[in-house]
């Protein structure tokens, strides 16, 4: 597979991010025309770890989001290392065979600030091993 590059001029794609629902999401939507795909075929997806992949030196911050369809390579969009909504309506996907165009629909979850645990306290006396009474 490669990274996509807009100007690679192998097929057509659109990138849209924004901001979601009213809990603000973020999300990101692919459009990718594939208009020589086999008529047999259906483009599939994947998200891959950073880890998995091995063109570029692994970084935690992000993840890959890849596409496949028959005869095209696979593309790979370099994407946030964020938990992915999977629920109804907040993860979705569409081939219409009749356009040609595989569409995908992520949004984030939302990141909660969770406070710390607390310290443990101090002990109300101290006294050292060797210094017992």
């Amino acid at each position: 597979f490669f990274f996509f590059q807009a100007e690679d001029g192998i097929r057509d794609f659109c990138l849209s991010r924004g901001l979601g629902d009213v809990y603000k999401r973020q999300s990101l939507l692919f459009e990718i025309y594939y208009t020589e795909i086999a008529e047999t075929f259906v483009p599939k997806h994947r998200i891959m770890s950073a880890f998995e992949q091995k063109l570029e030196v692994p970084d935690k911050k992000y993840q890959y989001l890849l596409f496949a369809a028959d005869p095209y390579e696979t593309i790979a969009f370099k994407i946030p290392n964020l938990e992915i909504d999977k629920n109804e309506g907040k993860f979705y996907f569409n081939w219409d065979k009749d356009s040609k165009l595989y569409t995908l629909q992520l949004f984030f979850k939302e990141r909660s600030d969770k406070p710390l645990p607390a310290l443990p306290q101090k002990p109300s006396s101290f006294n050292p091993i060797g210094a017992r009474f």
